[in-house]
């Protein structure tokens, strides 16, 4: 079972999505859109028939109630949790304690790099970071990665990337300790991408209004697929959130599910394969086509996902 993103090009890197019952990463700097995708995760989590409660544990206190609404979570059916003064050990137990209930089905932890070790008095900094982190996450790892298969839940850990300063090989670490890479079966990192105008021109980062930017994603490690389909991204609109319609129809068009002709498209009736006849003239004429008829629109979306899971055979 999949957990799907809203815009297909997320989906295309991971041949479908994220699976479940299995620890995930989601890594980036300030403002990649890692938080972002994560909420838009918890809303796809929550359409699903079998979905169970959303727990989201907030050790940095950042959660956006108004934009988490915008992206489509349901408030009412996630849990928030701010452990304020826990220490890692703690926290981690918590997730533990949570899990063994059976009655969650997504567990988000925000974020691996914010967690204070129980030691911090009797020990420095740096060392706490190398060590005291990485030596709870493995003993946590050890114990969590059953009772996610048993309890069908998803432990999704949001992380920062930090420069590497001791191998001039690598640019850049992940906190929590190499046990921590080893047991993620996903981790993807994030990067803001272009800044966009209304009318979707690429324009400068110092530009004073930018309408969105894309949110770049690169797969470092997957092994629920194939590692041949690096690199991905979405459309990040500020005022509406993901413009899911705008990248499924990319995608439609680059596997011949929607066909153009000069500053024409054609919307095919996949049931017989025929071309309706209904004239598109222009891109913002189809966008509206699709946002006016939510039901041409699924049946596209899943036109396009089922392409891009069947090419994973």
């Amino acid at each position: 079972k999949l957990i799907s993103f809203s815009s297909p090009r997320l989906n295309y890197c991971l041949y479908g999505g994220i699976p479940r019952g299995r620890v995930i990463q989601f890594a980036g700097p300030f403002g990649s859109g890692k938080s972002t995708s994560a909420l838009d995760l918890i809303a796809n989590y929550q359409k699903q028939p079998d979905a169970k409660e959303v727990v989201y544990i907030d050790l940095e206190e950042t959660f956006d109630d108004k934009w988490a609404s915008q992206l489509g979570v349901d408030l009412n059916k996630i849990r928030m949790i701010t452990p304020e003064g826990a220490n890692d050990i703690q926290i981690l137990q918590l997730t533990l304690d949570i899990i063994k209930t059976g009655e969650v089905g997504l567990v988000i932890i925000d974020s691996i790099a914010t967690m204070v070790p129980e030691q911090i008095a009797n020990e420095n900094m740096d060392k706490l970071q190398r060590g005291g982190i990485a030596k709870s996450m493995t003993t946590f790892l050890n114990k969590v990665i059953p009772l996610l298969k048993k309890n069908e839940c998803t432990l999704l850990l949001l992380n920062q990337v930090r420069d590497c300063m001791d191998n001039p090989y690598k640019m850049f670490t992940i906190p929590g300790g190499k046990a921590l890479e080893h047991h993620s079966s996903v981790i993807l990192i994030f990067q803001r991408g272009d800044f966009f105008d209304i009318n979707g021109k690429k324009v400068s980062g110092a530009n004073s209004s930018p309408y969105g930017h894309y949110v770049n994603a690169s797969v470092y490690k997957t092994k629920i697929c194939r590692p041949d389909r690096k690199l991905g991204f979405y459309t990040l609109i500020y005022t509406k959130g993901i413009d899911y319609i705008n990248d499924t129809i990319d995608c439609g068009l680059e596997t011949g599910l929607i066909h153009q002709r000069g500053a024409y498209f054609d919307i095919y009736d996949f049931e017989t394969g025929e071309i309706k006849d209904i004239k598109l003239q222009g891109r913002n004429s189809l966008i509206s086509f699709y946002k006016e008829n939510p039901e041409e629109y699924q049946k596209l979306y899943e036109k396009v996902m089922e392409k891009i899971q069947d090419d994973s055979n």
